[in-house]
């Protein structure tokens, strides 16, 4: 048992749901879809899914990517499908991704983002140092963590709403 809270003792169960994952970096849980979590896998590149009624198994929502670290969710513009927000820090940019249908639009780039750390015998390659991470407002602007300036950035819809939070 994994004690969480020492002031009441709570306990929880602790299972793994999946593994194998290339760098697992930032999750979210999915607003319509209870059971689902998404997560970026910083090594492999790529999105994924778990539904948590099945461990063991996970499904790639999107590859390619050039180490996502940070994810959010949003509701697409009709509330019929999330939406993920997903800062990609090789490529600067910021990404979104609809979960049905794996649809990329880029959203913006070129943000001061990937702070890598020091490369030493113990740590052979430059891994993230300092996450970015991303967060939707329920009007569907943006706040992202910039590591490679210590700022954190806002980004607002300046053109027709797209979906955010509470859509």
């Amino acid at each position: 048992m994994l004690e969480i809270n020492k002031h009441d003792k709570t306990e929880l169960s602790r299972s793994v749901l999946a593994s194998s994952i290339g760098g697992p970096v930032s999750l979210v849980a999915d607003p319509l879809s209870p059971n689902i979590v998404y997560v970026t896998a910083y090594d492999s590149g790529q999105i994924l899914q778990i539904d948590v009624n099945q461990p063991g198994s996970y499904s790639v929502i999107l590859n390619y990517l050039r180490e996502p670290e940070g994810i959010d969710v949003a509701l697409s513009a009709e509330g019929q499908s999330t939406q993920l927000v997903v800062v990609e820090v090789g490529r600067q940019r910021l990404l979104m991704v609809d979960s049905l249908s794996s649809n990329m639009t880029v959203l913006a780039t070129n943000l001061r983002v990937g702070t890598y750390g020091p490369e030493s015998d113990y740590n052979p390659i430059a891994k993230p140092y300092l996450m970015s991470s991303v967060a939707v407002t329920n009007e569907g602007n943006y706040y992202i963590s910039g590591d490679e300036t210590n700022a954190i950035y806002f980004l607002e819809r300046k053109n027709e709403h797209r979906g955010g939070k509470n859509t």
